[in-house]
């Protein structure tokens, strides 16, 4: 990729491309990278903590597999 491409999409050293098709039928190629900001809140909290012997029982009633 040239370098003043790499400048434009600001592509550091490292980085590898996420390739996209965007609805215009253009070919878009953004840095593969995320910033750690944006996965706050992805995952849901679970509603009640389970202990180790509740994860111990669960596990044996399904035969020794999850």
């Amino acid at each position: 990729m040239p370098k003043d491409i790499q400048k434009r999409i600001n592509f550091q050293p490292g980085d590898r491309p996420d390739p996209l098709i965007h609805e215009s039928g253009r070919f878009l190629v953004p840095p593969a990278i995320v910033d750690v900001s944006e996965l706050a809140g992805m995952l849901k909290r679970l509603a009640k903590a389970v202990t180790v012997p509740e994860m111990n029982q669960v596990i044996r009633k399904r035969g020794g597999y999850l």
